[in-house]
C-alpha cells in the first residue's frame, strides 16, 4: 500500500517523538552502560538497549504527554487498578520458561532462570482462574494474537523481584485560543428563523 506524502510525514514524526522520549529515559535510569544511546540519531539501530518503566514514564512526563503516574509495589492494589481504573505496564524479569502454552499462559518453572528484562501491558484480569491478561509487543504470533495469561502467583513473585507496576494519570489537553466556527457552521439561530415550525405528528 503506498503512503501519501503527509502519512510519511505524521509517521516520521510519530518516530522522532518515540525516540526523543527513550533518549531522554536512558539518561534517567539507574544503568549509565546505555547511556551513550541519548547521542544517537532517529532510527538507529543502537536505539535498543532498553531502560526502566520509570524511567519511561518520567520521560513522557516531562515532554507533557502525562500529568502524572502511579505506582504499585504489592500485587492486590494492582489488581484492583486494572479491575478499576484501567491497564497498568509492567517491567519484570523474563524467564526462559516463559513460552505460552495451548491456553496461552506462561508460568515460572522450577528450573527456569533470568534470560533478561522485559516490558509489556496487563489489561485485564481473569478472576475465577486467578491469572493476568497481559499483551506483548512482539507481533501477533507470539501467545494469542500478542496477548497472554499470567498467573497471579507468578506476577506476585515477579513483582517482589524489583518488579515495575505503573499507570498513567493522563494529560487534559486545554485549548491555547478560542476559534471562531469556520464558515458554515451550524447555528441554530440563524437556521430557525424564516423557517415554519413544522407540527409533530401523534
Amino acid at each position: 500500500m503506498c503512503r501519501t506524502k503527509r502519512q510519511r510525514h505524521r509517521s516520521n514524526a510519530k518516530t522522532h517523538v518515540r525516540d526523543d522520549i527513550y533518549r531522554s529515559a536512558v539518561l534517567k535510569d539507574p544503568w549509565p552502560s546505555n547511556d551513550d544511546e541519548a547521542n544517537l540519531p532517529d532510527g538507529d539501530t543502537g536505539l535498543d538497549e532498553g531502560t526502566s518503566v520509570r524511567a519511561g514514564a518520567e520521560a513522557v512526563t516531562a515532554f507533557g504527554l502525562l500529568k502524572s503516574y502511579v505506582w504499585a509495589f504489592a500485587l492486590q492494589p494492582a489488581v484492583e487498578w486494572v479491575l478499576t481504573e484501567g491497564p497498568v505496564v509492567l517491567g519484570t524479569n523474563w524467564y526462559s520458561s516463559f513460552r505460552p502454552d495451548a491456553e496461552s499462559i506462561i508460568r515460572i518453572t522450577a528450573d527456569a532462570t533470568v534470560v533478561g528484562g522485559h516490558a509489556y501491558l496487563w489489561r485485564g484480569v481473569d478472576a475465577r482462574r486467578a491469572l493476568a491478561l497481559c499483551s506483548n509487543s512482539w507481533g501477533d504470533d507470539w501467545g494469542k494474537s500478542g496477548d497472554f495469561y499470567l498467573p497471579f502467583r507468578d506476577l506476585e513473585r515477579l513483582i517482589h523481584e524489583d518488579g515495575e507496576v505503573c499507570s498513567a494519570v493522563q494529560q487534559k489537553l486545554k485549548a491555547k485560543a478560542v476559534m471562531p466556527p469556520p464558515r458554515g457552521a451550524f447555528d441554530p439561530k440563524s437556521e430557525g428563523r424564516g423557517r415554519k415550525r413544522r407540527r409533530s405528528r401523534r
